[in-house]
C-alpha cells in the first residue's frame, strides 16, 4: 500500500507534467522570437544607418548587461520570487520590442536593446535555476535535455527563417512578433504554480562580497569546479569556431552559401539530438564527461584539417551531438550541486564568465585567422578543448577519490548527474 507521501506525489504528477509542458512551450516561443528578432534588428539597423558600428552597438547592448548582472548582481537573483521575476522580465522585453518595432533612431534602439539585455540577464539564469522545481528533482536530466533541444532547434529555426521573414513581411513585423512571443511566454509562465514559491532570502551584501561568495562556492564545490575549469575554456574554443566556421567553409573549402548554411545547420541538428540523448545515458555521461569533451576537440581539429565539405558536415554532426551531451551534463550538474538559495546566482555568474570567454574566443579566432589561416584557428580551438578534456578527467578523479557518490555539500559533491 502506498504511503501518503507517495499518493501526494502521484496526484501531483499530472499537474507537474502539464506545468513543464507550458514551461517548455514558453521557452520555445521566446527563443524563436528572440533569435529571429536579433537578425531582423541587425538587418534593419544596417539598412537605416549603413554603418556596421551601429549594428555592433546593438549586439553589445544586448550582450553586455547579462554579463554585468552575472558578475555584480548574481547573488541578489537568489532573492527574487521566480515566477514574478520571469514574468516581469518577459513583459519588459515585450514592451521593449513593441517600441523598437516602431522606431528607427539608432541611439534609441541601442538604449532599448540595453533594457532588453538586462531583462534577459535576469530571466535566463532564473529560468535554468527553477528547472528542478518545475520538472521534479528526479527528472532533471530529462528536463534539461528537452529544454536544451528546444533551445537549439528554435535558435536554428529563428536564425534560418529570419532572413526570409524580413524579406517577405519586413523587419518591423518580425520585431512586433517577437514582442508578442514574450507576452505569450509571460502568460504561460504565470500559470506555473511551482514557480510561485519564494526561496529564503540571503543577507544583504555588497556586489564585491556577493561575487566573492559565489566564486568561493564554485571553488569549494567539486562538481561546480569541474564545470568552471573544464567548460569555460571550451566556450572560448566554441567562440573561435563560431566566428571562423563561415570563413573556413567559404574560403579553403569553397563550400558556397548553400552548403555553408547546411553545414552549420548540421551542427545544430547534432546538438539537438545530443541534448535529447543525454537523459538516456544516465550515469555513463557523468563517468565519461572527459571523453565527451575529447570527441568535441577531435571533431574540431579534424574539421579544420578536412579536405572536403562532406567530411566537415559529418564531423559537425558528431561534434554537435557531443556538445549537446556536455551542455545538458553541465546544467544538471550545477542544478544538483547547488541549493535553491544560491542556484540562480551561481548560474548567472557561470553564464557571465561563459559569455566573456565566448566573446574572447571570437576575437582571438579572428586574429588567428587574419594572421595565419582559418584552419589554424580551428587547430587552436581543438587543442583548447582537448586540454579541457584532460582537466575534466583530473577533476573527475578528485571527486571520485574525495567523496562518496551520494554526498552533496558545499565542500564536497557527487559526480553522478
Amino acid at each position: 500500500m502506498p504511503r501518503t507521501g507517495d499518493t501526494r506525489d502521484g496526484a501531483r504528477a499530472p499537474a507537474r507534467e502539464a506545468e513543464f509542458r507550458r514551461f517548455v512551450l514558453a521557452t520555445a516561443v521566446s527563443v524563436l522570437g528572440t533569435y529571429a528578432a536579433a537578425i531582423a534588428l541587425a538587418v534593419r539597423t544596417y539598412q537605416d544607418t549603413g554603418n556596421p558600428a551601429w549594428v555592433s552597438a546593438v549586439f553589445a547592448a544586448e550582450f553586455l548587461p547579462p554579463v554585468a548582472i552575472g558578475v555584480l548582481l548574481a547573488d541578489r537573483l537568489n532573492r527574487f520570487q521566480p515566477r514574478r521575476a520571469l514574468v516581469a522580465s518577459d513583459l519588459v522585453n515585450a514592451a521593449v520590442f513593441a517600441i523598437v518595432a516602431t522606431i528607427h533612431t539608432p541611439a534609441a534602439v541601442v538604449a532599448l536593446a540595453t533594457v532588453a539585455g538586462a531583462a534577459s540577464g535576469i530571466f535566463r539564469p532564473i529560468s535554468l535555476a527553477v528547472v528542478p522545481a518545475v520538472a521534479g528533482e528526479d527528472r532533471i536530466d530529462e528536463a534539461n535535455g528537452t529544454l536544451a533541444a528546444v533551445d537549439t532547434a528554435m535558435t536554428a529555426i529563428g536564425q534560418a527563417g529570419a532572413g526570409a521573414a524580413v524579406a517577405i513581411v519586413g523587419a518591423g513585423i518580425v520585431l512586433g512578433a517577437n514582442a508578442a512571443s514574450f507576452a505569450v511566454s509571460a502568460a504561460l509562465l504565470a500559470s506555473c504554480r511551482s514557480l510561485a514559491a519564494r526561496v529564503p532570502a540571503t543577507g544583504a551584501r555588497t556586489p564585491l562580497r556577493r561575487l566573492r561568495r559565489s566564486a568561493r562556492t564554485i571553488r569549494r564545490n567539486l562538481p561546480l569546479r569541474q564545470v568552471a575549469v573544464a567548460w569555460m575554456p571550451v566556450l572560448a574554443a566554441m567562440g573561435i569556431v563560431n566566428s571562423i566556421e563561415v570563413p573556413l567553409l567559404l574560403g579553403p573549402l569553397a563550400a558556397g552559401a548553400a552548403l555553408t548554411g547546411l553545414t552549420i545547420a548540421a551542427a545544430s541538428a547534432g546538438q539537438t539530438f545530443g541534448s535529447l540523448l543525454a537523459s538516456r545515458l544516465g550515469d555513463w555521461l557523468g563517468r565519461h564527461y572527459a571523453l565527451v569533451l575529447t570527441i568535441v576537440g577531435v571533431t574540431v581539429l579534424a574539421s579544420g584539417a578536412s579536405p572536403t565539405v562532406g567530411l566537415v558536415i559529418l564531423l559537425f554532426i558528431v561534434g554537435g551531438i557531443a556538445n549537446g551531451l556536455a551542455v545538458v551534463y553541465n546544467r544538471s550538474t550545477v542544478q544538483r550541486s547547488t541549493t535553491p538559495e544560491e542556484r540562480a546566482g551561481i548560474l548567472a555568474l557561470l553564464m557571465s564568465v561563459g559569455g566573456v570567454m565566448t566573446a574572447l574566443g571570437a576575437a582571438v579566432g579572428g586574429a588567428i585567422a587574419s594572421a595565419a589561416s582559418s584552419r589554424a584557428a580551428f587547430a587552436v580551438a581543438g587543442a583548447i578543448v582537448l586540454v579541457s578534456a584532460v582537466a575534466a578527467r583530473l577533476t573527475a578523479t578528485d571527486q571520485e577519490v574525495a567523496v562518496p557518490v551520494d554526498t552533496l555539500s558545499p565542500r564536497a559533491g557527487r559526480i553522478r548527474r
